[in-house]
Order: C-alpha cells, then structure tokens, then sequence
C-alpha cells in the first residue's frame, strides 16, 4: 500500500536500455485520449490539452516523480548479497541516494518510490527523504507487480503528469526538457534517449523524422556501433495513469510498446549519458565515475 500522502496533484525490473518486444498485453493497452473519438490506428494518440493547463515546471507545487525501485537485483547478488539493488553503494553513496539528490537538483522534491522486494531496509535507509532534500511518499508491493504494475498502482490517485525514473538509473539530463517535448507534441509519453557507442548490449529505440517512437529493438548480439537506447526516464501525461492494466505488467513491453504502434510516444535526445547499475559490468562503470 502507498505510505505517505501521494496526492492529487501532477506529479521510468525497470525501464531500461534494454530491449523491447511486444507482448500480447500491448495489443489490449488502450491509449486513446480520453475524450478522443476513436481513431485509425496509424494515426499518433495524443494527450488532450485541459485549457489554461500548463506543463510542469521546475519547483512547481504539482511536480511528481515517481520512482520504480521494485527489481530483484539478482545479477547484482554475487557482490552485494541481499542488499536491495538501490541500496548499492556508487562512490560511497547508495545509488538510490545520489538519484534521489539528482532529482532534487531539479526541482523535483515530492517522490513516490515504489518498492518491491527489500522495501523496509529501503524505508529504513531512506525514510522520509527529508535528508535528501525530498519528500518521499512509499507504495510498497504485497507480491511482484512489474514495472507497470508497480506504476499503476501508486498512480492510481495522481491527476496530473508526472516524471518516472528507474530506480538504477541516473540519467545526466534536463528532466524538464522530456516534459517540455512531451507538451509540446501534444504526447501522452515522452522518452529520454542517450547514444551508446556499442549497442550490443542494449535494445534499440527507432524514431521517425518528427521524434516519434516507431519501434522498441530487441537487443542483437551481432549488432555493431552505436544506437540510441532507453535512457529510463520518462514524462508522462495522466492520460496514461487511465490506461495502465491493474496487476502485474510491464511498462517497458506493454506500455511503451502500444504508446509506440499508435504514435503516442515521443523520444528526445540527450547529449549527456545515463549510468545504471543493473548488472556487474553496469554499475562497475558508474562506481569508476562517481568515485573519482
């Protein structure tokens, strides 16, 4: 259950630079805009604009972000038992820590994490946030939900857009420009994409001439060179807190995936790179980083 006041106010296992294939729950996910008459599927799906609405803003009394902490971080076990994956030191300081003053640096101070497995050592090393210039309102898993489901859940009560982050991911960006794009192009979802010069360990995301999201590629072993990937922060508009499936989903191949197929989904490039720390070799290039 959600700890914490989540509030109405408008405020992303994991949204990661891995691959994405489509899964038979997408074809269900209905994006449509609320309101909307029904369109032909080739047609983009946007989010409808509330007039005098406006999007976030920095400091802005309706900014909310939720973060999805809930992965088992199994890869990681081998070095840090059952320490929860956000707990992992980078540098010295617990990721989820440094993610957590990153947000703050933005702007961002009421947070929504969403925890899983380990989700009282994460409580107990966290708390209310107050140490790390945020508020922190905690929506804790009974049984493993998924990213989607996790989502859907804590977003049940938000009428407003938000920020998602994952939970080991640190992208070096302006979370502000994601929702900037995703205003301006009238999308229900925005995507931050970083370039990786080899992608062979990552999915790829296609985007058209205009920046929409065409397809999420599953990651290729025999790929060679650079791709943009999956960042793993997001904007979204409430249009989606409507449509996301109850109960276990993931927002990566369910999600994003229809958003994709009927054009809801802008991508921004960034010029900056994200660090994660979803496997050994991952999170071993963040600790050179960040301690330095």
């Amino acid at each position: 259950m959600v700890r914490g006041a989540v509030g109405d106010g408008g405020a992303d296992a994991r949204a990661s630079a891995h691959a994405h294939r489509r899964h038979p729950r997408a074809a269900r996910l209905s994006v449509r805009a609320h309101g909307a008459a029904r369109r032909d599927d080739r047609q983009p799906a946007r989010a409808r604009r509330v007039p005098g609405a406006a999007p976030l803003e920095p400091g802005g009394s309706r900014v909310k972000a939720f973060v999805l902490a809930g992965g088992l971080g199994t890869r990681l076990r081998p070095r840090f038992g059952d320490l929860p994956k956000g707990l992992a030191p980078v540098g010295g300081v617990p990721f989820l820590a440094r993610l957590l003053a990153w947000l703050a640096s933005h702007g961002v101070r009421d947070i929504v994490l969403c925890a899983g497995v380990g989700a009282e050592a994460l409580r107990d090393a966290l708390g209310d946030g107050a140490a790390h210039g945020v508020r922190i309102a905690w929506s804790a898993e009974d049984s493993p939900l998924g990213t989607g489901g996790a989502l859907a859940r804590a977003a049940a009560h938000v009428a407003g857009p938000a920020l998602v982050v994952n939970g080991d991911t640190l992208p070096e960006c302006d979370p502000w420009a994601l929702e900037r794009a995703r205003w301006e192009r009238g999308a229900i979802g925005a995507v931050a994409l970083f370039e990786v010069p080899d992608a062979t360990a990552h999915g790829r995301v296609e985007c058209d001439a205009d920046g929409r999201v065409t397809r999420f590629v599953e990651k290729d072993p025999a790929w060679r060179g650079p791709a943009w990937v999956n960042g793993g922060l997001y904007a979204f508009s409430p249009v989606l807190w409507r449509r996301l499936p109850r109960g276990a989903s993931s927002l990566e191949r369910d999600t994003l995936a229809a958003l994709a197929a009927q054009g809801g989904l802008v991508g921004l490039r960034c010029a900056g790179r994200f660090w994660d720390i979803g496997t050994p070799e991952s999170w071993a290039a963040a600790e050179a980083r960040f301690a330095r």
